[in-house]
C-alpha cells in the first residue's frame, strides 16, 4: 500500500513539474507572437505610409499641372519658328 502511495505521489509530482512547464512555455508563446504581431503590424504600416506619401506627390503634380496658374497644362509643347 505504501508503494502504490508513493507512485501516486512520485506521478503527481512529475505531473505538476508538467503542467508548470506547460504555462511557462505558454507565457513564453504568447510573447512571442505578440511581439511578431507588433512587428507585422509596424511593417504593414510602414507600407501604408509610403503609399500615402506617393499618391500625396501624384495628387499634388496633378493640381500643379491643372490649376489655373500652371503654363503646363498638359499639351505638349510647340516650338513657334521665328518667334
Amino acid at each position: 500500500m505504501n508503494k502504490s502511495l508513493t507512485e501516486k505521489e512520485e506521478l503527481i509530482s512529475t505531473l505538476s513539474k508538467i503542467y508548470d512547464q506547460l504555462e511557462e512555455l505558454e507565457l513564453a508563446l504568447v510573447a512571442s507572437f505578440s511581439k511578431q504581431r507588433t512587428r507585422l503590424n509596424n511593417e504593414e504600416l510602414g507600407k501604408i505610409f509610403i503609399a500615402v506619401n506617393k499618391l500625396s506627390l501624384i495628387e499634388e503634380k496633378l493640381i500643379h499641372r491643372h490649376s489655373p496658374d500652371s503654363k503646363d497644362l498638359g499639351y505638349p509643347s510647340v516650338q513657334v519658328k521665328g518667334a
